[in-house]
């Protein structure tokens, strides 16, 4: 939906409140605009608010807590319900995850190469995506006062094997790793 065509649901101020009443159970948008401009600073996509009906809901807009899930948006949501079990985080749909790869082990390259550079890829979805391309003993990717690098959200098995771009050459294979949105990882 234009964000222009539509009048905004609710107007406060920053440590303001709105008591929104019943909501329909349902489809819904979430998107934080700041003043008149309504230039958006948060968006949540499509959200199913059908398994909370009934249920009391509360919105808390705080502080992106980390580089990663700050570069979209400054803000992202706490969905507290009548049961903490259920309580959610909603960050901007634009948030990935981030990822530093630290190379730690002497030995992980071909025993030939002794402490020599070892290439790293990410497999998603059956797809096999070289990662790092030449990665030496110590080195920490990404470098340069960077922390984290944004990677989709998602479910990934990492392999590490000689710099000869042949994945089947693996000398490590990880377990599945789940990769959430807006949490930062090394690996």
């Amino acid at each position: 939906m234009d964000i222009d065509t539509v009048m905004p649901a609710f107007n406060f101020a920053y440590k303001g409140n709105v008591d929104a009443g019943a909501v329909a159970a349902g489809q819904v948008q979430i998107r934080a605009t700041v003043g008149a401009t309504k230039t958006v600073v948060f968006d949540s996509g499509e959200i199913d608010l059908a398994p909370f009906s009934g249920q009391h809901l509360l919105l808390v807009a705080l502080d992106t807590v980390n580089p990663t899930s700050r570069v979209p948006s400054p803000i992202s949501l706490l969905v507290a319900t009548d049961t903490a079990a259920n309580d959610v985080t909603l960050f901007d749909t634009a948030t990935q995850a981030g990822a530093r790869v630290v190379h730690a082990s002497p030995d992980a390259a071909d025993p030939a190469a002794a402490n020599g550079p070892v290439e790293v890829w990410a497999t998603t979805n059956m797809t096999d995506v070289p990662l790092i391309d030449t990665f030496n003993y110590l080195d920490i990717v990404p470098a340069g006062g960077i922390t984290h690098v944004p990677v989709a959200a998602g479910d990934y098995v990492f392999n590490v094997g000689p710099d000869v771009d042949d994945i089947n050459q693996s000398v490590f294979t990880s377990g599945s790793l789940t990769l959430g949105q807006g949490w930062e990882y090394t690996v």
